[in-house]
């Protein structure tokens, strides 16, 4: 649901009146408070009266490449107009309770106001009548309980009564983009998923089932594992292959065994792998192509599981993630969507997980911004005063980094690696520049300035050379040099900037001109606003425009 942002021009000056209200649903009814006590109007006309005494330390800071988001929690202490221990003692929970938190400017209305958290009452405490309670308000759960593909998508009686019995039980496979390679060489080919036979009539061309769902590929590379090697002979022939449906009606993509292309006939109990070549898997939302980029795959997932999610954050930045990294693989067990994010697609991607008011929402660090990215240019000065020191936060430095990927399906290794070096020696290695690797100034000073620092990593859903080229070069940018992070304080027109934004920072006190920066945290305190900067290192030291 959109919500109309604070607008720059209602933030030009320090005057503009911003109030916090906090609303706790306990007992049946609303408890309200505002900053100051404020009578705040609604669309219909009516109005809602908000108590005062509220007073607010709220702060969201934004973990650079985390795999789920952190929680945020915000304090407070407040009377009730009611006896809460009389209510307790009725029945009513105060734990959990849920309520929200959220900015308001007088002259707006209700309806106008920025919700900053929804979520749950927690750690309560109270006394008798009068006293202070005490509680946080924390952001809700992002526990995803739901398991997929369903139970229905498996080989079983009630789907194919007749199918090879050595795969009872087993769970059709889930085709994500391409998974495989297909080079111009024999010794080139990579499968990257598995298949079952499903129909088999005394063993004579029986059915192949490569996917449990239409796809867009109209054929594919089918392979005999078994049969491979136990010969050493070509077990392989192209496979034609169209929807059809199971036994419950439910839509799958099948092809006939030809005994005479595939060199020898099936044998039961043989094992069979498929090569993606000649388009891919699951059709993406327009149905206009593969499901393949990693915006639509997150995208996907998330409908399957039992999380709220920013559908609006995650739709602007879709495209981008989708033009950059590809994902290619298979799913042949159940799994909790939410979790198979976490372990397979979020580390791929520049990209840092938050709680929106929606629910889970991405922010992509962008490793090539330039100043004409800016949303913003800070100035030290009067409304802009730097509230500490410069600190180097630890983190682990990477400037090597062995990345292999391409799962071959026939032995579960992987067929290629790619590399991110920092020690490039021409003089010792005129060569190095040509061999499959990614070099950038970045992992070079860091190697210059801290020695190796290095790394293995893998991925069973890539296959595509340019997506392992572009997880290496945000690395190289991302894990090279340590983070410099500076907090200021700043006007409250500065509160229209969000995580994630990139903005410059003049400070003539510690040489900063210009300098590039990103926005990690912002901070609200006593009504007033402080942003935590990362600046973004260059090791070049050239002004990019």
């Amino acid at each position: 649901m959109f919500k109309k942002p604070l607008s720059y021009t209602e933030l030009l000056t320090d005057s503009v009146a911003i109030e916090f209200l906090l609303e706790v649903y306990f007992a049946g009814r609303v408890y309200r408070w505002s900053t100051r006590g404020s009578t705040v109007p609604l669309d219909d006309g009516t109005e809602i009266l908000f108590a005062g005494g509220l007073e607010v330390d709220y702060s969201d800071p934004l973990d650079l490449f985390n795999e789920s988001p952190s929680f945020t929690s915000v304090p407070f202490s407040l009377i009730f107009p009611e006896d809460i221990a009389e209510l307790i003692s009725q029945g009513h929970d105060l734990y959990n309770s849920p309520g929200s938190l959220s900015l308001w400017v007088p002259g707006r209305t209700y309806e106008q106001r920025v919700v900053l958290l929804k979520g749950t009452c927690i750690d309560p405490e109270y006394g008798a009548a009068g006293e202070p309670v005490s509680f946080s308000l924390q952001s809700n759960s992002s526990e995803d309980t739901a398991l997929w593909p369903p139970s229905t998508m498996r080989i079983y009686s009630s789907t194919y009564s007749d199918a090879d019995p050595n795969y009872d039980e087993l769970y059709y496979p889930i085709i994500i983009g391409q998974p495989g390679v297909s080079g111009a060489g024999a010794g080139d080919r990579v499968p990257g998923s598995i298949a079952y036979a499903v129909v088999t009539p005394a063993l004579a061309n029986p059915t192949i089932l490569v996917a449990g769902h239409p796809c867009s590929a109209t054929s594919v590379t089918l392979i005999n594992k078994t049969q491979e090697a136990a010969t050493g002979l070509s077990r392989r022939a192209t496979l034609s292959v169209a929807t059809t449906t199971d036994g419950l009606g439910q839509e799958v993509t099948t092809g006939t065994y030809d005994n005479a292309a595939m060199g020898a006939a099936y044998v039961e109990g043989d094992e069979l792998v498929v090569l993606w070549h000649n388009g891919g898997g699951i059709l993406n939302e327009r149905e206009t192509a593969d499901l393949r980029g990693a915006g639509e795959v997150i995208v996907f997932m998330l409908k399957k599981s039992t999380l709220s999610y920013d559908a609006g954050r995650w739709r602007s930045v879709e495209s981008y993630l989708n033009q950059r990294f590809k994902i290619d693989c298979y799913i042949d067990e159940p799994v909790v969507p939410a979790e198979w994010l976490t372990q397979n697609i979020y580390p791929l991607l520049n990209m840092s997980l938050v709680n929106s008011t929606e629910g889970l929402a991405p922010v992509i660090w962008r490793r090539e911004a330039t100043h004409s990215d800016a949303v913003g240019q800070l100035t030290a000065g009067s409304d802009c005063s730097r509230s500490g020191p410069v600190l180097y936060e630890y983190q682990q430095l990477i400037n090597e980094v062995r990345f292999s990927y391409a799962l071959d399906a026939t032995d579960n290794e992987f067929y290629r690696a790619e590399f991110l070096v920092g020690e490039i020696d021409l003089v010792a290695d005129p060569v190095a520049l040509s061999r499959p690797t990614v070099h950038s100034e970045y992992s070079r000073a860091s190697f210059i300035r801290y020695g190796s620092h290095a790394t293995e990593m893998s991925s069973d859903v890539v296959y595509e050379p340019a997506t392992v080229y572009e997880v290496l070069n945000w690395m190289s940018r991302a894990y090279s040099l340590p983070y410099r992070v500076v907090t200021y304080d700043v006007a409250t027109r500065w509160s229209f900037l969000n995580r994630g934004d990139v903005v410059t920072i003049t400070d003539a006190e510690i040489h900063l001109t210009g300098k590039l920066a990103l926005v990690r945290d912002m901070a609200w305190s006593l009504n007033r606003v402080s942003l935590t900067l990362i600046l973004i290192e260059d090791p070049p030291l050239s002004s990019r425009v």
